[in-house]
Formats: C-alpha cells, sequence, structure tokens
C-alpha cells in the first residue's frame, strides 16, 4: 500500500455479528494470495491519550463525525507475542469517512520521557524502521509534541486481534477486526511493562463481541474486491475511540 494511502483515505466501517467472525477470517485468508499483505495479522493495542483537561475526547462525543485522535500501537503476533522493540505514535484526524494520519516509530523505553516533553529529534530518528520520509517524520513528531504541550495521559486501551489484506488498481486495505476489548483508565505504559499485551491490561472494561471490516481507500468509490467482500451490509458509524470516550467519561474514576 502507498504511503500516501497510509496518510490520506476514506475509510467505511461494516459491522457484522460475532458468530461470523471465523467464516471472515478465513474468506479473507483466502484474498491474499492475489494481494500484498503489510502485516498478515495479530493482535493490536492502541492506547489513546489526551490533555489532562480531556479536550480531545469531550470534543469526539460533541462531534463524532470530525475528531482529533492522538494513540500509541503496539502490533502483536497471533500467539501474542511482541513483534517489536518499537510502537508507533500516531496523530489521527478525521472528518466524516476521510482520515489524515501522521505518525512515527518510537523505542518503547522512550515512550515516557516523550509524552512528559522530553524531545531529542536525533534519537527519534534512529528509531525509524524501513526507509521513511524523515522530513515527514520531523513534521509528525513535531506536531505531536506541540500537542502534547508536555504532557498526555492515557485515556484507556483497546486490544483486538486483526486480520487484513490490501492490493488491487486502485490500491485498497481491507481489515478484520475481533476480539475486541476496552480498557478505561490509566496504562502503565513501559515504565511498568516490556509490552502492552492482555496480561498488562488486565480485566477489560468491556469486551465487544462484533466482527468489524473496514475498507481503506483512496479513490471516489471503493474497490469492486472491497464491495464484494462485505456484500450489501450496510455502512456503520462504530468508531472504537469514540466507546472509549463514551466509556471513559461515565466511568466513576473519570467523571469530574
Amino acid at each position: 500500500m502507498s504511503d500516501d494511502l497510509v496518510k490520506r483515505r476514506v475509510e467505511l466501517k461494516h459491522v457484522f455479528p460475532a458468530g461470523e467472525g471465523e467464516a471472515l477470517r478465513e474468506r479473507m485468508r483466502a484474498l491474499r494470495p492475489g494481494f500484498a499483505a503489510r502485516r498478515l495479522g495479530g493482535w493490536v493495542t492502541t492506547v489513546y491519550f489526551d490533555l489532562p483537561d480531556r479536550r480531545f475526547t469531550r470534543a469526539a462525543l460533541e462531534s463524532p463525525e470530525a475528531n482529533l485522535k492522538i494513540r500509541l500501537r503496539e502490533y502483536f503476533s497471533d500467539d501474542d507475542a511482541p513483534c517489536s522493540p518499537f510502537v508507533w505514535l500516531e496523530i489521527k484526524e478525521c472528518d466524516a469517512a476521510r482520515s489524515n494520519k501522521s505518525r512515527f516509530q518510537l523505542h518503547k523505553r522512550m515512550v515516557g520521557g516523550f509524552l512528559e516533553g522530553d524531545l531529542d529529534l536525533a534519537a527519534v530518528l534512529t528509531c525509524q524502521e524501513g526507509a521513511p520520509d524523515l522530513s515527514r517524520v520531523l513534521e509528525s513528531v513535531q506536531r505531536l509534541h506541540d500537542l502534547a504541550r508536555g504532557v498526555l495521559v492515557p485515556v484507556g486501551a483497546v486490544r483486538y486481534l486483526r486480520c487484513s489484506a490490501q492490493g488491487g488498481e486502485p490500491a485498497a486495505r481491507l481489515t478484520l477486526d475481533r476480539g475486541i476489548s476496552y480498557h478505561v483508565g490509566p496504562v502503565g505504559l513501559y515504565d511498568a511493562h516490556d509490552a502492552l499485551d492482555a496480561d498488562a491490561l488486565g480485566a477489560p472494561t468491556w469486551r465487544d463481541g462484533a466482527a468489524v471490516v473496514e475498507i481503506k481507500h483512496g479513490g471516489a468509490a471503493p474497490p469492486a474486491w472491497c464491495r464484494g467482500f462485505v456484500g450489501d451490509r450496510p455502512a456503520s458509524d462504530y468508531s472504537k475511540f469514540i466507546h472509549l470516550a463514551r466509556l471513559s467519561l461515565t466511568e466513576p474514576s473519570y467523571v469530574d
């Protein structure tokens, strides 16, 4: 998938009953011989952050169709082994179905300092795997640092098992998320854990049994192979961040 499609794309979500999750997984795996896969699949932990006054969380609840997310993502294998010592820090801005995302990698042991305002650009650059556009990396780092204002606090975490396929012309990506769990409250991050796996997050606040299929594309309409996968299932406004925001602001420890 092109770097441009990672950063700017249209996202359409389709929610299926939990009982269809395994069949969807097998159908997606059958697509893969004809498609490239950035990641075949595995567990994902996403931690969402906000300023202490919860301004991003509250704004998302007031305008769910247009919101800004600051998040950390750690990737795992199917058997919950960490894939890398590096995690992704991301800024994602959504306006209806369209989204813009900027991101960079950071070593786990640097996360705590960065969130507290420690900005060592040279050290951040050594964390980037592959061959990224370093000027874009620096722009993303500086923007996140400016948004953070020296302090970000975790709103909570969402964890799920992902399977994905991508390819076609124009390029598109299809993801399937199952086993979605929501964990509200403080997250110890890497000062307390080597990895943000299921044991580190502990018991979830809420489990969602649904299977969520997302089409990510850059054109005027989803490619035919994506439309064929979801069939006549209508698009949904499902949002992990919005679900977590609602939970975080109704949990007793998070009510002002």
